[in-house]
């Protein structure tokens, strides 16, 4: 008698351990239902607020700038609660930008006169960024970018952001060529294989920005400030810098082949195996400049001050030197015909 009991209170016993196991099962399964409804719900609402927030953007009209300003600020919170949909509404202010900002036929001027290196970037407000477009422009610089997609940047390709305030701006891989940035201050912003080819940059702040990478063929940098700036195997082909402040910038291993850098100020520039060729550095002030390695074939160095540089006679051996260029005491005055005389100085 007393074995079946034994049996019975086993059989009891395990009864009791599977309806807590089932228990724990059912509980664990209400859970992830729970979770997985909780989901759902938050992603249906962060869709409403999506489509409440486009909607917002889309009012037009200038008594409505109220509205398109809560929609660009709400984008922004919806940024940081869901970050898997931060691409999507990168492309939405990005186009924004682009639809409701296209650059203007006609670009903004260079400077007339040439501010100083000192002299802060114009805050002329008549002609100021839209405080929308500014807004927009400004959520999209101070994202988070560990959020973005590998294998994209913000596209405001053919935009009008003169007189912009974009700094510290995170524009890595940015697309901007052929846009107006005038004027723009984009100090310490991050440029990084950033594409501004074309773009229009005159009288702009760049200094201390990291343009490591860039694209920047054909640019118009007249008398942008970049000094201290990271150019660093930035492409500057054919670009305009006449009058650009480039003091203590890093331009090591950047092409700079046929930019024109008549008058630029290039003291203290790291240069250091950068392509001059064909370059015009008439007047330009190379001063303690790096040139070591660099390639100066053909570049026209008419009136450009290379005192106390760091440059070999071999560097300068093809360079465009005349009797107003000032060398270091310690380097030789190549021949004036060498350029187009000396089999050395074929273009490589």
């Amino acid at each position: 008698m007393k074995g079946w009991v034994d049996i019975a209170t086993g059989f009891g016993q395990l009864a009791t351990a599977a309806a807590a196991i089932a228990a724990l099962i059912f509980t664990a399964s209400s859970l992830n239902a729970t979770r997985d409804d909780l989901r759902i719900t938050e992603q249906g609402q962060i869709t409403d607020r999506f489509a409440r927030a486009v909607e917002q953007l889309g009012e037009p009209g200038p008594d409505r700038i109220d509205v398109r300003l809560g929609g660009i600020y709400a984008l922004e919170r919806i940024m940081r609660d869901s970050p898997d949909d931060q691409p999507t509404v990168m492309e939405v202010l990005a186009a924004f930008v682009r639809v409701h900002a296209p650059r203007s036929s006609t670009a903004t001027s260079p400077p007339q006169p040439t501010p100083s290196a000192s002299a802060p970037v114009s805050t002329d407000t008549s002609s100021s960024v839209p405080v929308d477009i500014q807004a927009a422009v400004t959520v999209l610089g101070r994202r988070d970018p560990t959020h973005d997609r590998a294998d994209s940047g913000i596209d405001l390709r053919r935009t009008q952001l003169a007189y912009g305030n974009l700094v510290e701006a995170r524009l890595r891989r940015a697309l901007l060529s052929t846009a107006d940035l005038a004027y723009a201050d984009l100090g310490y912003a991050d440029l990084t294989d950033a594409n501004l080819s074309g773009a229009n940059l005159s009288g702009a702040n760049l200094s201390g920005a990291n343009l490591s990478g860039a694209k920047l063929s054909g640019a118009n940098l007249r008398g942008a400030k970049l000094s201290g700036a990271n150019l660093f195997i930035a492409y500057l082909i054919d670009a305009n810098l006449t009058y650009a402040y480039l003091i203590d910038a890093n331009l090591t291993n950047a092409d700079l082949g046929y930019a024109d850098l008549t008058n630029a100020k290039l003291n203290g520039a790291n240069l250091l195996n950068a392509n001059l060729l064909n370059a015009n550095l008439t007047n330009a002030d190379l001063g303690y400049a790096d040139l070591t390695n660099a390639n100066l074939i053909r570049a026209d160095l008419t009136g450009a001050d290379l005192t106390d540089a760091a440059v070999a006679t071999e560097t300068l051996r093809c360079g465009r030197v005349t009797d107003t260029t000032k060398l270091p005491t310690n380097v030789n005055r190549p021949r004036p015909d060498a350029p187009d005389t000396d089999p050395a100085c074929k273009p490589r």
